[in-house]
């Protein structure tokens, strides 16, 4: 979602992207769950179920418990609530922290993150419809972020279960790589294109990320007044970093398995066939020797 930075000072840019985790609108995370669409009655049962103190405990089972199952009836619409406000927070708190992990390429190979910010649902809701456009939000450090699942830090009981968390991002004008063809930039570019993509994919791999979610339409292609490109990768919620316990060899087969650098180079490399461009992608192969079958053997 686009929106204006007012008042914010010559610190700020004027337009931003602010992305929110927000279970209650997520239709798809919802369809995926088979979990209503929110209503009245899902918020009084959830902002219920969170002044009892009971959403805590629900959500400590879930992070803790490997053994926990619901009812043969299934949960409750507030412990259903509950649950989809986990996997949100979680995507924030993976994003967050690849965005603190990659400080160093934020403004080139991935957008500048202006601000990691929470409301308030029973705040946002007295202030009705209009909220996205007028809530005030507050900014938090990504210093208080912890990338590890299931720690959000919290100031009072349940007061977390009440935040929407959300990030302020760069305003990238431009378009996707999924969208690359003659209208939005030369054929003579789209080698250099892709290449820069391809090459910003392996940044993760340095920096020990594994990034469920590369795909032609999760990089931006901007066009720069010299005539080149910079090409920007997006969307780091299904992100999640190299375990201290896991061995080279679990690490290694989860990279390769990804193929995240293949999402983009044999991806676009067939796609752009089809418009008759010839593109030039080796897979530079840095997983292969922890691909299965290739260190299988038995004791």
């Amino acid at each position: 979602m686009e929106v204006s930075l007012l008042n914010c000072g010559t610190n700020f840019p004027a337009k931003a992207v602010l992305k929110l985790y927000d279970w209650r609108y997520a239709v798809q995370l919802r369809k995926d769950n088979g979990i209503n669409p929110w209503t009245n009655e899902h918020e009084m049962a959830y902002i219920d179920l969170v002044r009892s103190g009971q959403a805590e405990l629900f959500l400590d089972k879930l992070r803790n418990d490997y053994d926990f199952e619901g009812p043969e009836e299934g949960w409750s619409i507030a412990e259903n609530e509950t649950y989809l406000y986990n996997i949100c927070a979680d995507m924030f708190r993976a994003e967050t922290a690849v965005y603190k992990k990659l400080f160093e390429y934020q403004g080139t190979a991935i957008p500048d993150l202006i601000a990691p910010i929470t409301s308030n649902i029973e705040s946002l809701n007295e202030r009705g419809s209009d909220h996205h456009n007028k809530a005030k939000v507050e900014h938090s450090s990504l210093d208080s972020v912890s990338p590890d699942k299931g720690q959000v830090h919290t100031k009072a009981p349940g007061t977390e279960l009440l935040k929407i968390y959300g990030i302020l991002i760069e305003h990238i004008e431009g378009f996707t790589l999924a969208a690359l063809n003659p209208h939005t930039a030369p054929k003579s570019s789209w080698q250099s294109i892709v290449d820069q993509a391809v090459q910003n994919v392996g940044i993760l791999s340095d920096k020990a990320v594994l990034n469920e979610d590369v795909r032609a339409s999760n990089i931006l292609v901007c066009p720069k007044s010299n005539g080149s490109y910079r090409v920007c990768m997006i969307d780091f919620a299904r992100c999640r970093f190299r375990k201290k316990e896991e061995s080279d060899l679990e690490w290694g087969r989860a990279k390769w398995s990804q193929d995240e650098e293949g999402a983009v180079g044999l991806v676009m490399q067939k796609r752009l066939a089809k418009q008759g461009f010839k593109l030039k992608y080796t897979p530079s192969m840095r997983y292969l020797e922890w691909a299965e079958g290739e260190r299988d053997t038995t004791s």
